[in-house]
C-alpha cells in the first residue's frame, strides 16, 4: 500500500501544530484519512447488480446455459467488485456525493468525540479533519471554541484550504490552514504555559 504521506510531510504538519500550540492554550489535532468509510454495503449491491447483468448476458447469448455455472459467474463478479474498497482510494468514487459527504462528516464527529474525552471539558479543542477519498475537509471546534469564534470564520479557513490544495499540495495547505486557525485562536485562547494534553503529531488513518 502506498503511504499517504512521506515522513517529511508528517513532520511538516506536526511542526506547524507544535508551533501553533506554543502560541495558544487550545489543543489542535490534524487527522488525514485515506477514506472515511469502506462502503461495503454499497459495493456489494453494485457487485450483485453487475454479477446478475453479466450472468444474464451470458445466458441470453447462450455462452453459458447451465444455471450452476451462471451462479459461479455471478459470485465471481461479486467477489471481484468486493475487492474495490481495498484498492487505491477504495470505492468512494462509486458512491453518490451526498452519501460520501455524510459519511465523512460522521467520521469527523466520531474522531472529535474520541479526542474530547481525553481532555477536561473547559479545554479549547480544534480538530482539522481531511478525508482524501471523499475530497472532504471539516474543522470541528468544541463548545469552548465555538462560543468565541463563529462557524463562518472556520468555513473561511476550510474554503481557503480546499482551494489551495491543487496549487500548493495537501501538506502545505494543511500547514497554512493550521496557521490561519492559530491566528483565530490566539486572541481568545493565548498560551497559558500549560502542558499539551493531546499529541501534536498528525494522525494518518488508512481506513
Amino acid at each position: 500500500m502506498v503511504n499517504l504521506f512521506s515522513q517529511l510531510d508528517k513532520d511538516a504538519i506536526s511542526l506547524a501544530t507544535q508551533k501553533a500550540e506554543e502560541q495558544t492554550s487550545a489543543e489542535l489535532v490534524t487527522i488525514i484519512a485515506r477514506a472515511s468509510d469502506v462502503y461495503h454495503s454499497f459495493i456489494l449491491v453494485y457487485g450483485l447488480m453487475l454479477g446478475t447483468l453479466v450472468a444474464a448476458l451470458l445466458w441470453v447469448n447462450e455462452r453459458i446455459i447451465h444455471f450452476p455455472m451462471l451462479l459461479v459467474v455471478q459470485l465471481a463478479v461479486i467477489g471481484l467488485v468486493a475487492v474495490i474498497p481495498w484498492v487505491g482510494m477504495g470505492g468512494a468514487f462509486l458512491i453518490p456525493k451526498h452519501i460520501r459527504t455524510q459519511r465523512a462528516s460522521r467520521r469527523a464527529c466520531e474522531e472529535y468525540v474520541t479526542l474530547s474525552r481525553q481532555v477536561p471539558a473547559k479545554t479549547p479543542v480544534l480538530l482539522l479533519y481531511v478525508s482524501l477519498a471523499e475530497h472532504y475537509v471539516q474543522i470541528v471546534p468544541n463548545q469552548v471554541v465555538r462560543e468565541m469564534i463563529s462557524d463562518e470564520q472556520w468555513n473561511e479557513v476550510i474554503r481557503n484550504l480546499t482551494a489551495s490544495i491543487r496549487l500548493q499540495g495537501l501538506t502545505q495547505s494543511c500547514v497554512t490552514a493550521i496557521d490561519a486557525a492559530t491566528q483565530l485562536l490566539v486572541p481568545h485562547f493565548p498560551d497559558d504555559g500549560g502542558a499539551d494534553l493531546l499529541k501534536t503529531d498528525v494522525v494518518v488513518m488508512r481506513k
